[in-house]
């Protein structure tokens, strides 16, 4: 979780577990079946006690303390990511969009049209500045998170021939910011 006192995952039948970091002893769980076929992404949220999770139909937020659901947003979700304050969620919601959710009344405050092919991964800046989204064929586009314009975008030089091998998968396509927010890794590559 966000204060590092709980790690969430799941198994394969769609149940999400919830333990305990210190002890490693089960804190309850969730069952996300709307999900479990297919591919589904989730993410904490930073300023609570919530997950969400993103699928095919729906966008699901689920309570820790709990373990309820709590809202159900109709939208299919390819990735998810917080802001590292919790005021945005950004929804891969179709091929190249990406879809700015407001973090307290979840409404669309935004959509991201950036490329035409569909999202493989996205990281918010830790001065939550810049939001970077990763495509596939290799584009990156950097956004400007005050505007929600792009403000930069650059290739990464991968061919269809690479993208076709073992490093198409989810590890390759991971964007990440560094901690001071200075430079930008992507795959196996750094900028």
């Amino acid at each position: 979780g966000p204060k590092g006192d709980k790690i969430a995952f799941r198994h394969s039948n769609g149940m999400v577990f919830i333990r305990d970091t210190k002890t490693f002893s089960d804190l309850g769980n969730f069952d996300v079946h709307d999900h479990a076929e297919g591919g589904y992404r989730w993410d904490w949220k930073p300023t609570g006690e919530t997950i969400t999770v993103g699928g095919r139909g729906d966008l699901q937020l689920w309570d820790i303390s709990s373990f309820k659901m709590t809202k159900r947003i109709p939208m299919a979700v390819g990735y998810l990511s917080w802001s590292k304050d919790g005021k945005y969620l950004a929804a891969n919601a179709g091929k190249g969009s990406v879809s700015i959710l407001d973090g307290a009344q979840y409404t669309k405050t935004a959509t991201l049209k950036g490329h035409e092919s569909g999202v493989r991964s996205m990281d918010w800046s830790p001065d939550g500045r810049h939001l970077a989204i990763g495509y596939n064929k290799g584009k990156v586009n950097l956004w400007n998170t005050t505007t929600w314009n792009s403000v930069h975008s650059f290739e990464i030089g991968w061919t269809p021939a690479v993208l076709s091998n073992e490093y198409s998968n989810a590890q390759a396509a991971q964007i990440k910011w560094s901690p001071k927010g200075d430079k930008l890794f992507w795959g196996k590559k750094i900028w």
